[in-house]
């Protein structure tokens, strides 16, 4: 059991998200946004598993490995924004965004809140 619940609610910035997001097509900004609402769900936790993946975000292998490789490897026009991790995949700001939504919850909690 988790010690605090799933991030239900994540603050977006719309500023950093357009700049994370430059460059991409529409494509690979749908997948991106999908991918990263299934990383918030299960605490950042996302392994690198193709076919469990893909099935997860309701698109076929091929199109599931071409764009998670776009992702990987960003392009001309801007950097990668998922990182492969000792077997999971990862993005940098949805692990600093739920290590600040656990220390936000311990600190109510030490509050008596």
């Amino acid at each position: 059991m988790r010690e605090y619940p799933a991030v239900k609610i994540a603050h977006i910035s719309l500023s950093d998200w357009g700049t994370s997001v430059s460059g991409m097509t529409l494509e690979e900004e749908g997948f991106f946004w999908r991918m990263t609402r299934l990383m918030y769900s299960n605490d950042g936790v996302f392994y690198d598993d193709d076919f469990e993946n893909a099935r997860l975000m309701g698109v076929g292998i091929r199109i599931y490995r071409r764009l998670k490789d776009r992702l990987i490897q960003g392009g001309r026009s801007r950097k990668p924004v998922i990182f492969e991790q000792e077997g999971r995949l990862v993005n940098q700001r949805v692990i600093d965004e739920i290590v600040k939504y656990c220390e936000a919850k311990k600190a109510a909690s030490d509050r008596g809140r």
